[in-house]
């Protein structure tokens, strides 16, 4: 999968069709072996993380 993630960042497809196969394949591919989504911080890390962000998002809704 890693060479198709690569491809699709990179943008190497020419057409919009070219790049939906590609994503198409690549999420067939993610879904044949899933892997669960492992969280690396606590509830608490992550508020506490996004505590900052209100008034960028205050300022970015006024535009």
């Amino acid at each position: 999968m890693s060479r198709l993630d690569q491809q699709i960042r990179r943008g190497v497809n020419k057409t919009v069709q070219a790049l939906e196969k590609d994503i198409r394949t690549w999420i067939a591919a993610g879904n044949t072996d899933p892997k669960p989504y492992v969280w690396t911080n606590t509830a608490d890390e992550i508020l506490e993380h996004l505590a900052g962000y209100p008034n960028v998002s205050r300022q970015v809704m006024r535009v």
